[in-house]
């Protein structure tokens, strides 16, 4: 059983994310924080379970609120009201979801570094003022 982060720059390099793909070979990319390890083992055998099982399709949207709403309580002590519970494509797609509910054209939002770049440039195409904090 590998160490977690026990892998060589060639079996980074057989990736195919756009991490691994976008430059030639003499690069390492250090770009984005994507996580460069063995996938966990727990998640690994649900994946294979599923896929013996041939469920190759979305739980739908209770199991999906379900098991966040048992991780948030087990990990944050957070209780989750599943009639509240809004599923998102991306994380991006949320977070221009939940600014647009809670802000106003021109209001300030607040980053904290280190993020990706867009999480700066969204805010912005719905016309809010973003600082970085510091």
């Amino acid at each position: 059983m590998p160490a977690i982060f026990d892998l060589s720059l060639d079996e980074l390099r057989r990736r195919t994310s756009a991490k691994w793909r976008a430059y030639p070979a003499d690069v390492i990319p250090a770009w984005v924080a994507e996580m460069d390890c063995h996938l966990a083992h727990p998640v690994k055998d649900a994946l294979e379970g599923v896929r013996r099982a041939g469920r190759h399709r979305l739980s739908g949207r209770g199991a999906l609120v379900e098991a966040f709403s048992g991780f948030a309580g087990r990990h944050w002590g957070w209780t989750v009201d599943p009639a509240r519970a809004v599923l998102s494509a991306d994380v991006m797609m949320g977070i221009l979801s939940v600014l647009l509910a809670v802000t106003e054209p021109e209001d300030i939002v607040i980053i904290n570094d280190p993020v990706y770049p867009l999480f700066e440039s969204f805010p912005t195409l719905i016309d809010r003022t973003v600082r970085r904090s510091r």
